[in-house]
């Protein structure tokens, strides 16, 4: 049976602003920490930048269930942040049960780049969740800027995380930049495609920003962890 495990070595880090995000991701990450043996880390971010609206006297929030406009408070987002990672905390914990691997949660404030960056080691796998949308689902996208070893290996889990969800796997290759432009094309191809996940190789020497691909795929965006400089720096 999988424990809660405070010492933690090589991990899946599962970062989402709110369970939303983060449950799309839980399943696959605690299938891929199994194949790799690896253990997995949920980390639920109070993002400060949606924190400040709650300061803001115009701020409202729109319920699904009977369109209700009502007004944001701190304490109110504050609740909400608690529910979020009491439930994400519970569905991971099953998630880890069910694929017997180890499994810890954090619950911080601040931005989620930045608290990933602090947190991930060389060898540590990297989810950024993304909420379920109605969307119809393709193919996992594997994108290759680097063309090493790393990427290979990250290209041959993610034919096995393809097999597992019963989906295609199409593979980009960026390495001499003859297919797409690095800055543009990868964006509007994820834009048309909508795919299942995207699985990026990746390294310090590329400028595209992650969080404008996980906007513009709208799915789980996995990253592996190299030896060298921060997330920041990519």
């Amino acid at each position: 049976m999988a424990v809660r495990n405070n010492q933690l070595r090589r991990r899946v880090i599962i970062g989402a602003t709110c369970f939303a995000d983060a449950d799309t991701a839980i399943s696959m990450a605690a299938n891929l920490a199994k194949i790799v043996e690896a253990e997995i880390l949920g980390l639920l971010v109070e993002d400060e930048s949606i924190l400040t609206y709650a300061d803001l006297p115009f701020a409202k929030t729109l319920t699904y269930q009977r369109g209700a406009v009502q007004p944001v408070t701190r304490k109110a987002m504050d609740s909400a942040f608690q529910r979020d990672a009491r439930t994400f905390e519970r569905r991971l914990a099953s998630a880890a049960d069910q694929t017997e691997v180890n499994w810890s949660f954090e619950h911080k404030r601040g931005q989620m780049m930045s608290l990933i960056q602090s947190e991930a080691s060389a060898g540590d796998f990297i989810f950024l969740g993304y909420q379920q949308t109605g969307i119809a689902r393709g193919e996992i996208v594997f994108i290759d800027f680097i063309g090493n070893d790393d990427a290979l290996h990250l290209l041959d889990l993610s034919k096995i995380i393809a097999n597992e969800m019963k989906l295609g796997l199409q593979t980009i290759n960026l390495t001499n930049n003859e297919k797409l432009d690095q800055e543009t094309g990868v964006l509007d191809y994820l834009r048309k495609t909508s795919p299942a996940a995207v699985i990026v190789a990746i390294d310090n020497q590329h400028n595209l920003d992650l969080l404008d691909i996980l906007e513009t795929a709208r799915c789980p965006v996995i990253l592996y962890k190299q030896d060298g400089p921060d997330l920041s720096e990519t």
